[in-house]
Formats: structure tokens, C-alpha cells, sequence
């Protein structure tokens, strides 16, 4: 048990965050009517592998006395943010909100260092196929999600939006693993199955900035297996199955992909579908029910519409109180990271936080805790040996790249920067590409 936990632990990880998200949607809550005792526990339980990888990179680095500048960066970092604590402690500022976000990022960075640290082939490849693993987790949970739950509770437990980002990040890694790895037909239609699966959760996801990213994305991802014909081939096919079925699903009128698609697109469905009515009918049943199906869709336009005014509306005045909590502190902000906003048509009012990576970070650690982060980031990806090019590997290189610029820039336009799933999953999927670019690593791309 304990050698299988051992190889498992990061895919096993990141079933228990789902698990614990799950647990605590207020959408689940909602329904099941769940004790506020077990979302606390919850909660804790949520958190505490963040704080066992903390504690065990503190452990581990005391033992080796590491000196290096990632390092002192990430202690210095951990030092500032318990100097602003206790000064906001005794000015009764606010503590919790910044306190869940600095154990998300210190366990996630220390869980970065324990995967990228182990530098062999054998370690790679074994840590690519947890990151594949939990990509199936993730569309098993949707597609269990569309057939059995969604007639019981109409949102996903887990947000949508932390979902499709993390499999934006995903993505990049079976395309990896075709280039790589001289697998046989089974093992080619299990990557493709993967690349299938998640071009077709995230273009019915009904996100915009996911949408977007995904067709950003792909370029790169395609472009980077043209020098491999198996990893070309087997993308090309799962793309193009995974428009169809997304077209299928849109003229069967499938659940709300309609309405997910137009609000990704603002496709006007009433100009674009065919008559339905059979060939039999006459002109004046054939014109009534053509009515009746533009009628329809004119709704789920003006519904999508509305929907997106509302999202922006909400996204603007967080930006705003955001800003507000800036001016107050700049230097060291005030920890204040959540406010209040009205949500599902104003029938409940919930916490969010601003959705910029940028004013979390203010509202959180301020601006002296901006920079350190900012040195603290960029010591990592020198770490990963992304500007190293001289050393080839130019395709993973464009990967490894890839998923920074999804992560930090979904990270712009959306709350995902300190996301308990998104967050860990970014850094995984960095430490994975950034493992088959080091000089013990190095494989010549598959031909």
C-alpha cells in the first residue's frame, strides 16, 4: 500500500481535491442539506495536503540545507506574509482569506519541487501518467456529471470554470506523450481518447475565456507535432471527432450545449438550423413549427445574453471593490481577498474574489508581496530550463511555455491564480514538461 501511494500520490492528490470540492458545493449542499460540521471538516481536510507538502519541503530542505535562490525566495516569501499576519492580527485586520490562499501556494509550490527533483526517465514518465490519469478522472467526473446528475442539480460541484482551465493545462501533456513514447495502436486511441474527450468538455462548457484558450492553445500543440506523424495523425483525428460530436449534440438540442455554444460563440442558432418538420406537413405546419424552434432559440440567445451582462456586471464591480481594498494598504494590503456579490439572478449573495491575478495578489501580500512572488515565479521557470534553447527539445519547449501562458493569463480575466484545483494542477503540468527538457531526461522526439 504504502509503495503504491508513493508512485500514486499525485493523481491520488488531486482525486481527494475533487472529492473534498465536491463535498462542499454549495450546489451539493444545497440539495443533500450537508451539517456545517462536515464542511469544516471538509474544509480542513481540503487544505491539509498543502500544509503536509509544506511541511515536508521545510523538513526536507532543513535536512539538505539548501541555499539556493528558489529557496531563500520561497522561506523570505513565507516570512513576509507571517510579518503581515501579526501586524494585521494586532490591527484586527482580516487573516483568513489571504490564510487559505498562502497554503495553497506555498503546498503547491513544495509539491512542485518534491515531483521536479526526481530527475530520471523512469520518474518522468511516471509522473506524465499520473497528470494522464487525472485527466480521465476529470472527464470521467463530467461525463457521470452530464448523464446521472444534472437533472438532479443543474451545476457542476465542481466549478466549471477551475474544471475546463484545468483541462486547458491538461491538454498539452498526452500531445507530449504521443511525441515521446512508441506506443502501439492501443496506446495511441488512449491519448486520442484523452485529446477527444477534452476538446469536447471544454467547447460545450459554455466558458468564454476557456473557449478562447482552447482554439489559442491548439495552435502551438499542433504546430509542435508536425516533425512526428503518429502524435499529428492521432491529434488530427480526436479534433475533428470531437467537432462532429459537438455538432451532433448541437442539432440534437443535447442538454444545454445550445446555450453553452452560444454563449461561447454568439452563433445565432435560428438563422443556422434546418427545418425540422417532416416533409409531410404542410406549409402552414411546416411555418409553425419553424416559428416555435426560432422562438426557442431567440429565448436561449436573449437567456445566454443576459447571462454574459450579468457575469461582466459582476466581474466589473469586484474589480472595483478590489481596487478600493488596494487604496487602503498598497504596500502590504489588507488580506481582504473576498467580497460579497449577488449571484444567480440576485437570489443568493456569495464571496468572490477580483478576477486578476494581480489585485488577488495586492488585496493578499500588497505590493511588496507582489514583487517577491513576481521573483519568486520567474526563479522557477528559470529553474524548469525554458530559455535554455540550445539544448533542443524546441517542441516541449513550446509546451512548457504554452501552459505558462494559459495559467497566468486565464489568471487575468478569471478568479483561477490561487484556485485550490487549478493552482496545483498548473504546476504539475510544468513540472511534467519541464521534466523531459533536462539533460537526464532527454529522449530524441519520436520520428
Amino acid at each position: 500500500m504504502k509503495k503504491f501511494v508513493q508512485k500514486n500520490y499525485v493523481w491520488l492528490f488531486f482525486t481527494w481535491l475533487i472529492i473534498m470540492l465536491t463535498v462542499q458545493s454549495r450546489w451539493v449542499v444545497g440539495a443533500l442539506k450537508t451539517p456545517s460540521s462536515i464542511l469544516k471538516i471538509a474544509a480542513l481536510l481540503t487544505y491539509l495536503p498543502f500544509m503536509v507538502f509544506a511541511l515536508l519541503k521545510l523538513i526536507s530542505d532543513i535536512k539538505a540545507r539548501k541555499k539556493d535562490l528558489f529557496t531563500i525566495l520561497y522561506y523570505g516569501f513565507a516570512v513576509y506574509y507571517v510579518c503581515i499576519s501579526l501586524y494585521r492580527l494586532l490591527t484586527h485586520g482580516e487573516l483568513k482569506d489571504s490564510l487559505y490562499y498562502t497554503i495553497v501556494l506555498l503546498g503547491t509550490l513544495a509539491l512542485f519541487c518534491s515531483v521536479f527533483q526526481q530527475k530520471n526517465q523512469q520518474a518522468s514518465r511516471q509522473l506524465a501518467d499520473c497528470a494522464c490519469i487525472f485527466l480521465s478522472i476529470l472527464l470521467v467526473y463530467r461525463l457521470v456529471f452530464l448523464l446521472f446528475v444534472e437533472k438532479h442539480i443543474t451545476q457542476s460541484p465542481v466549478n466549471e470554470i477551475a474544471m475546463g482551465t484545468a483541462l486547458l493545462l491538461l491538454l498539452p501533456i498526452p500531445f507530449q506523450q504521443l511525441r515521446h513514447r512508441d506506443f502501439s495502436v492501443p496506446g495511441c486511441i488512449f491519448y486520442g481518447l484523452l485529446i477527444f474527450g477534452t476538446v469536447v468538455v471544454i467547447l460545450s462548457l459554455g466558458s468564454r475565456a476557456v473557449f478562447f484558450l482552447l482554439l489559442v492553445e491548439l495552435i502551438p500543440l499542433i504546430v509542435s507535432c508536425l516533425k512526428c506523424k503518429r502524435a499529428i495523425f492521432t491529434g488530427m483525428i480526436a479534433i475533428v471527432c470531437a467537432l462532429a460530436v459537438l455538432c451532433v449534440l448541437f442539432v440534437c438540442n443535447t442538454g444545454r450545449v445550445r446555450y453553452n455554444v452560444y454563449r461561447q460563440t454568439g452563433i445565432n442558432f435560428a438563422k443556422l438550423l434546418p427545418d425540422i418538420s417532416d416533409s409531410q406537413k404542410n406549409s402552414s405546419d411546416k411555418d409553425s413549427s419553424k416559428k416555435e424552434e426560432s422562438k426557442k432559440e431567440s429565448q436561449a440567445q436573449k437567456n445566454a445574453l443576459s447571462q454574459i451582462e450579468r457575469s461582466d456586471a459582476m466581474r466589473e464591480a469586484l474589480t472595483e471593490l478590489s481596487l478600493e481594498e488596494v487604496r487602503k494598504n498598497p504596500w502590504i494590503g489588507t488580506g481582504t481577498v473576498l467580497f460579497p456579490h449577488r449571484y444567480n439572478r440576485g437570489k443568493q449573495i456569495i464571496d468572490a474574489p477580483a478576477h486578476n491575478i494581480f489585485l488577488q495578489t495586492l488585496n493578499c501580500y500588497g505590493v511588496i508581496g507582489l514583487v517577491l512572488l513576481m521573483a519568486l515565479i520567474l526563479t522557477l521557470v528559470i529553474k524548469t530550463g525554458l530559455f535554455r534553447l540550445k539544448e533542443g527539445h524546441l517542441s516541449d519547449r513550446v509546451s512548457l511555455f504554452t501552459v505558462l501562458v494559459l495559467y497566468f493569463g486565464i489568471s487575468l480575466i478569471q478568479a483561477t491564480a490561487y484556485d485550490v484545483l487549478v493552482m496545483p494542477t498548473a504546476f504539475i503540468c510544468i513540472a511534467v514538461l519541464a521534466a523531459s527538457i533536462q539533460p537526464e531526461n532527454q529522449q530524441n522526439d519520436a520520428k
